[in-house]
């Protein structure tokens, strides 16, 4: 981090902006630590210590300038948590504190620091969520930030209309209310109740929905439709895709190493 700072400080003498932007997100089950602890590792590693390790890298060097903003990026989920994703929803808790925390510090700097807390957004975050109708457009966000940057530059948090659900949900007194609708639909239990049927290979959350590959469509949805309804989960649609071959080539792996174990 440090020849990299030098490098860019090199080419650009003048820098008072950084943007401390870190984020993989991935789906957790804590009821075994196999299923959570290495994920856990990686997330608070890349999402935590990666913008701090970038902040350290620049910030006597922003102290320096006469005016310089340093942008972090924490989530809605900071706020309100997905169920599924336990150590993601904490890193991003973690920065919006860390935000706060560090403003105070650096107000006698001529350092400013901002917190951009997007919504669910269509990116490749989670597989699906490029798709998901639940996700704001990409250009869309990325324009409502511009046109926040500019005519509120003054503003200590970036909000866009659509996260404001999330981030406000304890102040309007609606905390409860909107953590159950952001976790109305259960993913994971949905997989547990599908995983181990007879014909399933394979089952991976693909969105707000799930990707299922099965030996014979007619046959295992049938059985899917009967096991979704005994836990009274109810089914929006299921509907038939043709899967890749690297699909079927890791879901082949999964089953086979499932059967060994």
């Amino acid at each position: 981090m440090r020849s990299a700072a030098d490098q860019v400080l090199a080419r650009h003498p003048d820098l008072n902006v950084i943007v401390a932007m870190a984020g993989i997100m991935k789906i957790e089950d804590w009821h075994r630590p196999d299923t959570f602890l290495q994920s856990a590792e990686s997330i608070i590693t890349t999402n935590v210590l990666g913008p701090i390790r970038l902040i350290a890298a620049f910030i006597e060097h922003l102290q320096e300038q006469p005016d310089a903003t340093i942008i972090t990026v924490s989530s809605g989920l900071a706020f309100a948590p997905l169920k599924v994703t336990p150590s993601y929803n904490a890193s991003k808790a973690a920065i919006h504190m860390l935000t706060e925390s560090v403003r105070l510090q650096l107000a006698d700097s001529t350092v400013k620091l901002k917190e951009l807390e997007p919504p669910a957004v269509r990116t490749d975050l989670l597989p699906g969520q490029q798709e998901s109708d639940f996700a704001i457009p990409l250009d869309e966000f990325v324009d409502d930030v511009i046109h926040l940057l500019e005519t509120e530059p003054d503003a200590n948090e970036i909000q866009v209309e659509r996260v404001k659900f999330l981030r406000y949900a304890e102040a309007r007194g609606e905390y409860g209310k909107v953590v159950s609708i952001l976790n109305a639909a259960d993913p994971l239990e949905t997989m547990r109740a599908l995983e181990h049927l007879p014909g399933v290979l394979d089952v991976a959350i693909f969105g707000r929905g799930l990707h299922v590959m099965v030996d014979d469509v007619d046959s295992t949805s049938a059985r899917m439709r009967q096991a979704l309804a005994a836990r009274s989960i109810a089914v929006e649609s299921l509907e038939r895709i043709t899967p890749s071959m690297e699909d079927v080539f890791v879901a082949l792996i999964e089953a086979e190493e499932r059967r060994a174990a």
